[in-house]
């Protein structure tokens, strides 16, 4: 079932981002409607986010809202990142991540078979690979 919204309005300003998105993402916009549209889908999950956080019943799934925010929202977040506007709650393990060097990786311990068990294994059917010149 299809659902017209009502209008809405906006400044010169945000028609003049409006036009400049959609000149920018001609590929992916048909038109000034269908932009609108991702617009207010990517709103309407962000305001969804706020009613699970203070725990309002919500019909939306919890795990699939972030899953759908994430493809959206890790664009915002290199673009704050690039120039270091990341709230700080995300730039505390960033930085702890980078202050400290990654500690050096060692090798596992050689595994440890028992003399009897290699025996038995080698008479029990490995000489098959020994016979393959005799036919």
């Amino acid at each position: 079932m299809t659902t017209v919204t009502k209008g809405i309005r906006l400044t010169d300003g945000e028609q003049d981002l409006l036009a400049a998105i959609m000149d920018a993402n001609s590929l992916y916009f048909r038109s000034e409607s269908d932009t609108l549209r991702v617009a207010a889908l990517i709103g309407l999950r962000v305001l969804a986010v706020r009613g699970v956080l203070v725990g309002e019943p919500t019909p939306v799934n919890p795990a699939q809202l972030a899953a759908e925010l994430a493809v959206e929202l890790l664009p915002v977040y290199e673009l704050l990142a690039q120039y270091d506007k990341l709230p700080a709650m995300l730039q505390r393990p960033l930085v702890a991540a980078m202050a400290s060097p990654a500690a050096p990786i060692a090798a596992p311990p050689a595994p440890v078979v028992a003399p009897e068990a290699s025996q038995t294994l080698r008479a029990f059917g490995t000489s098959f690979l020994d016979d393959e010149d005799d036919e």
